[in-house]
Protein backbone atom coordinates (compact mmCIF):
# COMPACT_ATOMS: atom_id res chain seq x y z
CA UNK A 1 0.00 0.00 0.00
CA UNK A 2 3.11 2.66 0.60
CA UNK A 3 4.35 1.77 -2.57
CA UNK A 4 1.20 2.62 -4.28
CA UNK A 5 0.73 5.61 -2.56
CA UNK A 6 4.27 6.65 -3.35
CA UNK A 7 3.36 5.84 -7.22
CA UNK A 8 0.61 8.24 -7.17
CA UNK A 9 1.93 10.58 -5.52
CA UNK A 10 4.92 10.64 -8.31
CA UNK A 11 2.72 10.57 -11.27
CA UNK A 12 0.63 13.32 -9.45
CA UNK A 13 3.56 15.41 -9.90
CA UNK A 14 4.46 14.74 -13.19
CA UNK A 15 1.13 16.10 -14.65
CA UNK A 16 0.95 19.08 -12.83
CA UNK A 17 2.20 21.29 -15.81
CA UNK A 18 -0.10 19.51 -17.87
CA UNK A 19 -2.50 19.94 -14.78
CA UNK A 20 -1.87 23.77 -15.09
CA UNK A 21 -2.68 23.97 -18.93
CA UNK A 22 -6.08 22.24 -18.01
CA UNK A 23 -7.06 24.53 -14.88
CA UNK A 24 -6.81 27.82 -17.27
CA UNK A 25 -8.66 25.95 -20.34
CA UNK A 26 -11.66 25.39 -17.47
CA UNK A 27 -11.17 28.89 -15.95
CA UNK A 28 -12.07 29.98 -19.49
CA UNK A 29 -14.65 27.96 -20.26
CA UNK A 30 -16.66 29.26 -16.82
CA UNK A 31 -16.37 32.73 -18.23
CA UNK A 32 -17.49 31.55 -21.03
CA UNK A 33 -20.42 29.89 -19.64
CA UNK A 34 -21.25 33.24 -17.14
CA UNK A 35 -21.61 35.61 -19.77
CA UNK A 36 -23.89 33.75 -21.88
CA UNK A 37 -26.16 32.88 -18.91
CA UNK A 38 -25.91 36.76 -17.55
CA UNK A 39 -26.96 37.98 -21.03
CA UNK A 40 -29.65 35.31 -21.19
CA UNK A 41 -31.15 36.06 -17.88
CA UNK A 42 -30.91 39.94 -18.90
CA UNK A 43 -32.53 39.52 -21.85
CA UNK A 44 -35.59 38.03 -20.10
CA UNK A 45 -35.69 40.69 -17.56
CA UNK A 46 -35.69 43.41 -19.69
CA UNK A 47 -38.81 42.36 -21.57
CA UNK A 48 -40.60 41.32 -18.22
CA UNK A 49 -39.43 44.68 -17.04
CA UNK A 50 -40.72 46.92 -20.21
CA UNK A 51 -44.43 48.79 -19.84
CA UNK A 52 -45.43 47.17 -16.39
CA UNK A 53 -48.38 49.89 -16.48
CA UNK A 54 -50.02 47.93 -18.77
CA UNK A 55 -51.02 45.20 -16.28
CA UNK A 56 -52.09 47.25 -13.91
CA UNK A 57 -55.51 46.33 -13.80
CA UNK A 58 -54.48 42.33 -13.77
CA UNK A 59 -53.41 42.92 -9.98
CA UNK A 60 -52.16 39.41 -9.41
CA UNK A 61 -50.41 38.74 -12.95
CA UNK A 62 -48.41 41.70 -12.17
CA UNK A 63 -47.78 40.95 -8.65
CA UNK A 64 -46.73 37.46 -10.29
CA UNK A 65 -44.31 38.87 -12.82
CA UNK A 66 -42.78 41.22 -10.34
CA UNK A 67 -42.54 37.79 -7.76
CA UNK A 68 -40.83 36.25 -10.82
CA UNK A 69 -38.47 38.92 -11.96
CA UNK A 70 -36.85 38.45 -8.20
CA UNK A 71 -37.03 34.88 -8.12
CA UNK A 72 -34.78 35.35 -12.07
CA UNK A 73 -32.37 37.90 -10.40
CA UNK A 74 -31.72 35.43 -7.54
CA UNK A 75 -30.96 32.89 -10.02
CA UNK A 76 -28.95 35.11 -11.83
CA UNK A 77 -27.29 36.05 -9.69
CA UNK A 78 -26.98 32.29 -8.19
CA UNK A 79 -25.17 31.47 -11.36
CA UNK A 80 -22.85 34.18 -12.00
CA UNK A 81 -21.66 33.27 -8.57
CA UNK A 82 -20.51 29.56 -9.13
CA UNK A 83 -19.17 30.89 -12.56
CA UNK A 84 -16.85 33.65 -11.03
CA UNK A 85 -15.89 30.69 -8.63
CA UNK A 86 -15.32 28.62 -10.82
CA UNK A 87 -12.85 31.23 -13.21
CA UNK A 88 -11.09 32.47 -9.63
CA UNK A 89 -10.45 28.80 -7.83
CA UNK A 90 -9.43 26.70 -11.09
CA UNK A 91 -7.14 30.27 -12.09
CA UNK A 92 -5.75 30.27 -8.27
CA UNK A 93 -5.32 26.70 -8.50
CA UNK A 94 -3.80 26.89 -11.93
CA UNK A 95 -1.12 29.67 -10.50
CA UNK A 96 -0.60 27.60 -7.50
CA UNK A 97 0.75 24.88 -9.42
CA UNK A 98 2.93 27.06 -11.55
CA UNK A 99 4.90 28.42 -8.73
CA UNK A 100 4.96 25.93 -6.31
CA UNK A 101 6.68 23.16 -8.87
CA UNK A 102 9.82 22.84 -9.24
CA UNK A 103 11.89 23.43 -12.24
CA UNK A 104 11.08 20.12 -13.78
CA UNK A 105 7.57 19.95 -13.28
CA UNK A 106 7.17 18.11 -9.92
CA UNK A 107 5.85 19.04 -6.39
CA UNK A 108 6.80 18.36 -3.24
CA UNK A 109 4.17 16.18 -1.68
CA UNK A 110 4.31 18.51 1.16
CA UNK A 111 2.85 21.22 -0.04
CA UNK A 112 -0.26 19.08 -2.09
CA UNK A 113 -2.79 20.83 0.70
CA UNK A 114 -2.62 23.62 -0.59
CA UNK A 115 -4.44 22.33 -3.71
CA UNK A 116 -7.48 21.72 -1.49
CA UNK A 117 -7.80 25.31 -0.71
CA UNK A 118 -9.17 26.41 -4.18
CA UNK A 119 -11.50 23.27 -4.04
CA UNK A 120 -13.15 24.05 -0.74
CA UNK A 121 -13.73 27.62 -2.13
CA UNK A 122 -15.32 26.24 -5.39
CA UNK A 123 -17.45 23.79 -2.90
CA UNK A 124 -18.75 27.29 -0.84
CA UNK A 125 -19.91 28.76 -3.50
CA UNK A 126 -21.91 25.50 -4.97
CA UNK A 127 -23.34 25.10 -1.71
CA UNK A 128 -24.50 28.84 -1.77
CA UNK A 129 -25.73 28.51 -5.19
CA UNK A 130 -28.04 25.93 -4.33
CA UNK A 131 -29.50 27.50 -1.87
CA UNK A 132 -30.42 30.26 -4.36
CA UNK A 133 -31.39 28.28 -7.16
CA UNK A 134 -33.76 25.92 -4.96
CA UNK A 135 -35.74 28.69 -3.46
CA UNK A 136 -33.98 28.89 -0.20
CA UNK A 137 -33.52 32.72 -0.62
CA UNK A 138 -36.67 33.22 -2.42
CA UNK A 139 -39.29 35.52 -1.55
CA UNK A 140 -42.94 33.81 -1.40
CA UNK A 141 -45.10 33.85 -4.50
CA UNK A 142 -47.76 36.19 -3.51
CA UNK A 143 -51.03 34.77 -2.81
CA UNK A 144 -54.46 35.26 -4.96
CA UNK A 145 -56.42 37.67 -2.06
CA UNK A 146 -53.45 39.33 -0.13
CA UNK A 147 -50.02 39.85 -0.32
CA UNK A 148 -50.20 42.51 -3.53
CA UNK A 149 -48.75 45.42 -1.79
CA UNK A 150 -46.31 46.06 -4.42
CA UNK A 151 -48.95 45.96 -7.08
CA UNK A 152 -52.52 47.43 -6.89
CA UNK A 153 -54.88 45.92 -4.42
CA UNK A 154 -57.29 43.66 -5.94
CA UNK A 155 -61.21 43.77 -4.97
CA UNK A 156 -61.06 42.81 -1.29
CA UNK A 157 -64.70 43.03 -0.45
CA UNK A 158 -66.14 41.04 2.79
CA UNK A 159 -68.38 38.49 1.99
CA UNK A 160 -70.95 40.05 3.30
CA UNK A 161 -70.40 42.62 0.45
CA UNK A 162 -70.09 39.38 -1.76
CA UNK A 163 -73.40 38.46 -1.22
CA UNK A 164 -75.12 42.05 -0.64
CA UNK A 165 -73.40 42.43 -4.43
CA UNK A 166 -76.02 39.47 -5.54
CA UNK A 167 -78.95 40.68 -4.27
CA UNK A 168 -78.74 43.73 -5.80
CA UNK A 169 -78.25 42.76 -9.07
CA UNK A 170 -80.23 39.01 -9.39
CA UNK A 171 -83.74 38.58 -10.36
CA UNK A 172 -86.05 37.02 -7.23
CA UNK A 173 -86.16 33.97 -8.76
CA UNK A 174 -82.10 33.35 -9.16
CA UNK A 175 -81.87 34.57 -5.33
CA UNK A 176 -84.66 32.28 -4.35
CA UNK A 177 -82.94 29.28 -6.14
CA UNK A 178 -79.84 30.31 -4.67
CA UNK A 179 -81.16 30.07 -1.54
CA UNK A 180 -83.10 26.45 -2.17
CA UNK A 181 -79.63 25.25 -3.25
CA UNK A 182 -77.81 26.17 -0.13
CA UNK A 183 -80.35 24.40 2.20
CA UNK A 184 -79.70 20.92 0.85
CA UNK A 185 -76.76 18.74 1.90
CA UNK A 186 -76.25 14.96 2.91
CA UNK A 187 -74.92 13.71 6.09
CA UNK A 188 -71.53 11.98 6.33
CA UNK A 189 -73.27 9.08 7.71
CA UNK A 190 -75.59 9.66 5.22
CA UNK A 191 -73.50 9.45 2.59
CA UNK A 192 -72.06 5.89 3.66
CA UNK A 193 -75.47 4.53 4.14
CA UNK A 194 -76.55 5.27 0.63
CA UNK A 195 -73.08 3.42 -0.53
CA UNK A 196 -74.24 0.44 1.60
CA UNK A 197 -77.42 0.21 -0.09
CA UNK A 198 -76.01 0.53 -3.29
CA UNK A 199 -75.25 -2.97 -3.87
CA UNK A 200 -79.46 -3.51 -3.49
CA UNK A 201 -80.24 -0.83 -5.66
CA UNK A 202 -77.78 -1.41 -8.50
CA UNK A 203 -76.94 -5.78 -8.14
CA UNK A 204 -74.07 -5.30 -11.05
CA UNK A 205 -72.57 -2.47 -8.99
CA UNK A 206 -69.12 -2.54 -9.19
CA UNK A 207 -67.00 -0.14 -6.71
CA UNK A 208 -63.90 -0.10 -8.80
CA UNK A 209 -65.66 0.44 -12.58
CA UNK A 210 -68.62 2.73 -11.51
CA UNK A 211 -68.60 6.33 -12.07
CA UNK A 212 -70.28 8.91 -10.27
CA UNK A 213 -72.13 9.42 -13.20
CA UNK A 214 -72.90 6.31 -13.75
CA UNK A 215 -74.49 6.60 -9.55
CA UNK A 216 -76.43 10.00 -10.74
CA UNK A 217 -77.89 7.96 -13.69
CA UNK A 218 -78.82 4.51 -12.40
CA UNK A 219 -79.37 5.36 -8.22
CA UNK A 220 -79.94 8.81 -7.75
CA UNK A 221 -82.33 9.69 -10.37
CA UNK A 222 -84.39 7.02 -9.88
CA UNK A 223 -84.32 7.02 -6.25
CA UNK A 224 -85.33 10.61 -5.91
CA UNK A 225 -88.19 10.06 -8.07
CA UNK A 226 -91.17 9.42 -5.87
CA UNK A 227 -94.70 9.69 -5.50
CA UNK A 228 -94.88 11.45 -9.43
CA UNK A 229 -92.23 13.50 -8.04
CA UNK A 230 -89.41 14.86 -9.33
CA UNK A 231 -87.28 16.27 -6.85
CA UNK A 232 -83.49 16.50 -5.15
CA UNK A 233 -82.05 13.38 -3.40
CA UNK A 234 -80.89 15.90 -0.69
CA UNK A 235 -84.80 16.67 -0.05
CA UNK A 236 -85.84 13.37 0.26
CA UNK A 237 -83.40 13.21 3.06
CA UNK A 238 -84.55 16.38 4.61
CA UNK A 239 -87.86 14.77 5.03
CA UNK A 240 -86.53 11.43 6.35
CA UNK A 241 -84.61 13.43 9.36
CA UNK A 242 -88.27 14.95 10.00
CA UNK A 243 -90.04 12.05 9.91
CA UNK A 244 -87.19 10.29 12.43
CA UNK A 245 -87.24 13.33 14.58
CA UNK A 246 -90.82 13.76 14.52
CA UNK A 247 -90.98 17.23 13.69
CA UNK A 248 -91.08 20.06 11.08
CA UNK A 249 -87.35 19.24 9.04
CA UNK A 250 -85.44 22.22 10.63
CA UNK A 251 -83.32 24.74 8.43
CA UNK A 252 -79.51 23.81 8.49
CA UNK A 253 -77.05 24.87 5.96
CA UNK A 254 -74.19 22.54 4.56
CA UNK A 255 -70.70 22.88 6.27
CA UNK A 256 -68.46 21.65 3.46
CA UNK A 257 -69.04 21.78 -0.35
CA UNK A 258 -67.39 19.48 -2.39
CA UNK A 259 -65.85 20.08 -5.54
CA UNK A 260 -65.21 16.64 -7.87
CA UNK A 261 -65.16 15.36 -11.17
CA UNK A 262 -67.99 13.17 -12.21
CA UNK A 263 -66.37 10.73 -14.44
CA UNK A 264 -64.10 9.75 -10.61
CA UNK A 265 -64.90 6.61 -9.06
CA UNK A 266 -68.03 7.04 -7.11
CA UNK A 267 -66.53 4.95 -4.48
CA UNK A 268 -63.14 7.48 -4.60
CA UNK A 269 -65.81 10.47 -4.27
CA UNK A 270 -67.21 8.55 -0.56
CA UNK A 271 -63.64 7.66 0.15
CA UNK A 272 -63.08 11.69 0.51
CA UNK A 273 -65.78 12.65 1.88
CA UNK A 274 -65.41 10.45 4.40
CA UNK A 275 -61.54 11.55 4.79
CA UNK A 276 -62.35 14.82 5.24
CA UNK A 277 -64.98 13.76 8.32
CA UNK A 278 -62.60 11.57 9.48
CA UNK A 279 -59.66 14.20 9.23
CA UNK A 280 -57.37 11.52 7.60
CA UNK A 281 -54.63 13.33 5.13
CA UNK A 282 -55.48 10.95 2.21
CA UNK A 283 -58.16 8.65 0.84
CA UNK A 284 -57.01 5.86 -0.39
CA UNK A 285 -56.73 3.78 2.39
CA UNK A 286 -60.61 4.26 3.23
CA UNK A 287 -61.64 3.52 -0.29
CA UNK A 288 -59.07 -0.16 0.32
CA UNK A 289 -61.89 -0.55 2.92
CA UNK A 290 -64.76 0.51 1.53
CA UNK A 291 -64.28 -2.64 -1.29
CA UNK A 292 -64.50 -4.94 1.68
CA UNK A 293 -67.73 -5.47 3.56
CA UNK A 294 -65.84 -6.01 7.01
CA UNK A 295 -63.76 -2.56 5.89
CA UNK A 296 -67.35 -0.51 5.24
CA UNK A 297 -68.43 -1.72 8.90
CA UNK A 298 -65.14 -0.50 10.04
CA UNK A 299 -66.41 2.71 8.34
CA UNK A 300 -69.60 2.79 9.52
CA UNK A 301 -68.86 1.62 13.83
CA UNK A 302 -66.72 4.71 13.67
CA UNK A 303 -69.39 7.19 11.87
CA UNK A 304 -71.94 6.20 14.09
CA UNK A 305 -70.90 5.50 17.69
CA UNK A 306 -67.46 6.24 18.15
CA UNK A 307 -66.82 9.68 16.08
CA UNK A 308 -70.23 11.03 15.88
CA UNK A 309 -69.65 14.19 15.40
CA UNK A 310 -67.63 13.15 12.06
CA UNK A 311 -70.53 11.40 10.95
CA UNK A 312 -73.17 14.43 11.14
CA UNK A 313 -70.72 16.69 9.23
CA UNK A 314 -72.97 18.40 6.06
CA UNK A 315 -71.58 18.29 2.76
CA UNK A 316 -72.85 19.67 -0.54
CA UNK A 317 -72.14 17.76 -3.15
CA UNK A 318 -73.75 18.32 -6.94
CA UNK A 319 -75.22 14.78 -7.22
CA UNK A 320 -77.57 15.20 -4.38
CA UNK A 321 -78.15 18.41 -3.98
CA UNK A 322 -79.31 19.74 -7.34
CA UNK A 323 -82.45 18.16 -8.75
CA UNK A 324 -81.73 16.57 -11.40
CA UNK A 325 -85.04 16.14 -12.58
CA UNK A 326 -85.02 19.37 -13.45
CA UNK A 327 -81.85 19.24 -15.61
CA UNK A 328 -80.32 16.14 -17.09
CA UNK A 329 -82.70 12.98 -16.19
CA UNK A 330 -84.54 13.40 -19.44
CA UNK A 331 -81.81 13.08 -21.36
CA UNK A 332 -78.24 14.12 -22.26
CA UNK A 333 -76.26 17.23 -23.66
CA UNK A 334 -76.06 17.80 -27.26
CA UNK A 335 -73.20 15.45 -28.97
CA UNK A 336 -69.78 17.24 -29.42
CA UNK A 337 -68.29 17.32 -33.18
CA UNK A 338 -66.96 14.19 -34.28
CA UNK A 339 -63.21 15.37 -33.82
CA UNK A 340 -63.69 16.91 -30.49
CA UNK A 341 -61.27 15.88 -27.54
CA UNK A 342 -64.82 15.60 -25.48
CA UNK A 343 -66.13 13.31 -27.76
CA UNK A 344 -65.20 10.30 -25.69
CA UNK A 345 -66.19 11.54 -22.14
CA UNK A 346 -69.84 12.28 -23.78
CA UNK A 347 -69.68 8.66 -25.29
CA UNK A 348 -68.85 7.16 -21.96
CA UNK A 349 -71.36 8.95 -19.85
CA UNK A 350 -74.07 7.66 -22.17
CA UNK A 351 -73.88 3.78 -21.29
CA UNK A 352 -72.83 2.07 -17.85
CA UNK A 353 -69.39 1.63 -17.08
CA UNK A 354 -69.96 -2.38 -16.24
CA UNK A 355 -73.07 -3.32 -18.25
CA UNK A 356 -71.59 -1.46 -21.62
CA UNK A 357 -75.85 -0.50 -21.76
CA UNK A 358 -77.29 2.85 -22.69
CA UNK A 359 -78.48 4.62 -19.49
CA UNK A 360 -82.43 4.90 -19.16
CA UNK A 361 -83.85 8.31 -19.10
CA UNK A 362 -86.42 9.68 -16.45
CA UNK A 363 -90.43 9.29 -17.20
CA UNK A 364 -90.68 12.34 -15.00
CA UNK A 365 -92.39 15.51 -16.39
CA UNK A 366 -90.79 17.93 -14.72
CA UNK A 367 -89.61 21.37 -16.44
CA UNK A 368 -85.94 21.07 -17.63
CA UNK A 369 -83.70 24.51 -17.02
CA UNK A 370 -80.53 23.83 -18.66
CA UNK A 371 -79.83 28.22 -18.01
CA UNK A 372 -81.36 31.27 -16.69
CA UNK A 373 -82.72 32.44 -13.50
CA UNK A 374 -84.66 29.24 -12.53
CA UNK A 375 -81.51 26.71 -13.30
CA UNK A 376 -79.65 24.97 -10.62
CA UNK A 377 -76.11 24.18 -12.63
CA UNK A 378 -74.89 27.72 -12.89
CA UNK A 379 -75.20 29.66 -9.71
CA UNK A 380 -72.18 27.72 -7.65
CA UNK A 381 -70.75 30.91 -7.43
CA UNK A 382 -73.53 32.43 -5.63
CA UNK A 383 -74.22 29.48 -3.64
CA UNK A 384 -70.50 29.97 -2.11
CA UNK A 385 -70.89 33.22 -1.30
CA UNK A 386 -73.99 33.18 0.82
CA UNK A 387 -72.95 29.81 2.31
CA UNK A 388 -69.11 31.46 3.30
CA UNK A 389 -71.00 34.07 4.79
CA UNK A 390 -73.74 32.20 6.58
CA UNK A 391 -71.42 29.47 7.87
CA UNK A 392 -68.54 30.42 9.93
CA UNK A 393 -66.31 26.97 9.56
CA UNK A 394 -67.78 26.62 5.70
CA UNK A 395 -64.98 24.95 3.88
CA UNK A 396 -64.03 23.52 0.37
CA UNK A 397 -63.04 19.46 0.02
CA UNK A 398 -61.64 19.02 -3.16
CA UNK A 399 -61.63 15.10 -4.40
CA UNK A 400 -58.94 14.89 -6.60
CA UNK A 401 -59.34 11.82 -9.03
CA UNK A 402 -56.65 9.47 -9.62
CA UNK A 403 -56.16 11.10 -13.28
CA UNK A 404 -56.56 14.45 -12.01
CA UNK A 405 -59.38 14.98 -14.23
CA UNK A 406 -61.03 17.60 -11.76
CA UNK A 407 -58.28 20.06 -13.17
CA UNK A 408 -59.80 19.85 -16.82
CA UNK A 409 -63.25 20.70 -15.91
CA UNK A 410 -64.01 24.45 -15.96
CA UNK A 411 -66.67 24.49 -13.40
CA UNK A 412 -64.48 22.53 -11.03
CA UNK A 413 -61.74 25.13 -12.19
CA UNK A 414 -64.09 27.79 -11.22
CA UNK A 415 -65.20 27.08 -8.04
CA UNK A 416 -61.38 26.29 -6.91
CA UNK A 417 -60.56 29.81 -7.40
CA UNK A 418 -63.81 31.09 -6.17
CA UNK A 419 -63.06 30.02 -2.99
CA UNK A 420 -59.60 30.94 -2.76
CA UNK A 421 -61.11 34.65 -3.64
CA UNK A 422 -63.66 34.34 -1.04
CA UNK A 423 -60.89 32.73 1.15
CA UNK A 424 -62.88 29.58 2.34
CA UNK A 425 -60.64 27.02 3.58
CA UNK A 426 -59.78 24.61 1.30
CA UNK A 427 -58.91 20.83 1.85
CA UNK A 428 -57.55 18.86 -0.85
CA UNK A 429 -58.18 14.86 -0.61
CA UNK A 430 -55.70 13.17 -2.51
CA UNK A 431 -55.65 9.20 -3.21
CA UNK A 432 -51.88 9.07 -1.83
CA UNK A 433 -49.45 11.13 -1.33
CA UNK A 434 -46.86 9.86 -3.19
CA UNK A 435 -48.23 10.47 -6.49
CA UNK A 436 -46.52 14.29 -6.00
CA UNK A 437 -42.95 12.43 -4.83
CA UNK A 438 -40.43 14.57 -6.82
CA UNK A 439 -38.38 11.58 -6.22
CA UNK A 440 -40.27 9.73 -8.43
CA UNK A 441 -38.99 11.63 -10.66
CA UNK A 442 -42.06 11.38 -13.05
CA UNK A 443 -43.09 15.13 -13.16
CA UNK A 444 -45.75 14.91 -16.16
CA UNK A 445 -48.57 15.94 -13.49
CA UNK A 446 -46.86 18.47 -11.90
CA UNK A 447 -46.14 19.75 -15.61
CA UNK A 448 -49.72 19.47 -16.36
CA UNK A 449 -50.84 21.73 -13.26
CA UNK A 450 -48.04 24.48 -14.48
CA UNK A 451 -49.35 24.66 -18.21
CA UNK A 452 -53.19 24.62 -17.10
CA UNK A 453 -55.11 27.44 -18.57
CA UNK A 454 -58.79 28.14 -18.11
CA UNK A 455 -59.24 28.24 -21.79
CA UNK A 456 -58.24 24.23 -22.36
CA UNK A 457 -60.43 22.87 -19.69
CA UNK A 458 -63.98 21.85 -20.76
CA UNK A 459 -67.91 21.16 -19.52
CA UNK A 460 -70.53 18.90 -20.56
CA UNK A 461 -72.51 21.40 -21.98
CA UNK A 462 -70.39 24.05 -24.57
CA UNK A 463 -73.23 27.09 -23.56
CA UNK A 464 -71.35 26.96 -19.94
CA UNK A 465 -67.86 26.57 -21.54
CA UNK A 466 -68.81 30.08 -23.32
CA UNK A 467 -70.77 31.81 -20.58
CA UNK A 468 -68.07 31.23 -17.85
CA UNK A 469 -65.22 32.35 -20.39
CA UNK A 470 -67.74 35.37 -21.22
CA UNK A 471 -67.97 35.96 -17.52
CA UNK A 472 -64.10 35.46 -17.11
CA UNK A 473 -62.84 37.78 -19.69
CA UNK A 474 -65.66 40.17 -18.89
CA UNK A 475 -64.09 40.55 -14.99
CA UNK A 476 -60.67 39.61 -14.51
CA UNK A 477 -59.88 38.30 -18.25
CA UNK A 478 -58.25 35.13 -19.05
CA UNK A 479 -54.65 35.87 -18.15
CA UNK A 480 -55.16 37.26 -14.44
CA UNK A 481 -57.62 33.84 -14.30
CA UNK A 482 -54.84 31.91 -14.91
CA UNK A 483 -52.74 33.58 -12.65
CA UNK A 484 -54.82 33.29 -9.87
CA UNK A 485 -55.86 29.37 -10.69
CA UNK A 486 -51.85 29.04 -10.32
CA UNK A 487 -51.77 30.88 -7.20
CA UNK A 488 -54.74 28.37 -6.08
CA UNK A 489 -52.58 25.43 -6.34
CA UNK A 490 -49.24 26.46 -6.29
CA UNK A 491 -49.11 29.34 -3.87
CA UNK A 492 -47.73 28.95 -0.15
CA UNK A 493 -50.29 27.62 2.01
CA UNK A 494 -52.21 26.64 -1.79
CA UNK A 495 -54.09 23.80 -2.57
CA UNK A 496 -51.01 21.16 -3.68
CA UNK A 497 -48.06 23.30 -1.76
CA UNK A 498 -47.69 20.69 0.99
CA UNK A 499 -47.58 18.11 -1.78
CA UNK A 500 -45.01 19.69 -4.00
CA UNK A 501 -42.31 20.56 -1.67
CA UNK A 502 -38.84 19.83 -4.16
CA UNK A 503 -40.11 20.75 -7.68
CA UNK A 504 -38.57 23.64 -8.98
CA UNK A 505 -39.24 26.88 -7.90
CA UNK A 506 -37.56 27.70 -11.54
CA UNK A 507 -39.94 26.37 -13.64
CA UNK A 508 -42.84 28.40 -11.50
CA UNK A 509 -40.81 31.35 -12.00
CA UNK A 510 -40.35 30.80 -15.74
CA UNK A 511 -44.13 30.03 -16.18
CA UNK A 512 -45.03 33.03 -14.73
CA UNK A 513 -42.54 35.47 -16.61
CA UNK A 514 -44.35 33.80 -19.97
CA UNK A 515 -47.73 34.53 -19.22
CA UNK A 516 -46.42 38.07 -17.98
CA UNK A 517 -44.88 38.11 -21.16
CA UNK A 518 -48.14 36.76 -23.28
CA UNK A 519 -50.27 39.32 -21.63
CA UNK A 520 -47.64 42.08 -21.92
CA UNK A 521 -48.19 41.98 -25.63
CA UNK A 522 -51.76 41.63 -25.89
CA UNK A 523 -51.91 44.40 -23.58
CA UNK A 524 -49.93 46.13 -25.77
CA UNK A 525 -51.41 44.91 -29.23
CA UNK A 526 -55.29 46.27 -27.56
CA UNK A 527 -53.46 49.57 -26.78
CA UNK A 528 -51.87 50.01 -30.51
CA UNK A 529 -55.31 48.81 -31.85
CA UNK A 530 -56.50 51.78 -30.12
CA UNK A 531 -54.68 54.62 -31.20
CA UNK A 532 -54.74 53.31 -34.70
CA UNK A 533 -58.68 53.99 -34.65
CA UNK A 534 -58.26 57.14 -33.40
Amino acid sequence: GLVRTVVVILEESTIMRRASWDNTNKSLIFLLIGCICWWRFSKMLRRLSFRHELLQEKAYLLSEARWAIRVLRRVRLALALLCFAGVFTNGLRSFMVARLADEEGAMPHSWFFLLDVPTNIYLSFDFVTLLLTVGFFHPNKPTSSGDLASADSMDTNSTEETVAGIAEHRSQDWKDCVMMLGHRYIEARELLSFYIHLFEIMPHFDCDRHTTNDIVRAAIIPGSYREQRGRAYADWLQDERASRRGAVSTFELPQRMVTHDWRNLFMHLVAAVLADALEKDEYGPIAHQLQHPDGVEELRTELLEQRRDAGKIRYWICAFCVNQHRAICGGFPPEPPPHSPDLPRFQANRVDSVLGSPHQCCPCDEPKFWSGDKCEMNKFDDLMALLSCKVPSFGQVVAIDRNFGLFSRIWCVAELVEASRLQIGQNVSLPWKRLFDANTGDTGTYMKLAMLSVEDCSAAVEADKVRILGKIRSSTGIDEFDAQLQATIFRDGGLLSKNLIGFDVIHAACRAALRAQVALAQEARKLAESYSMV
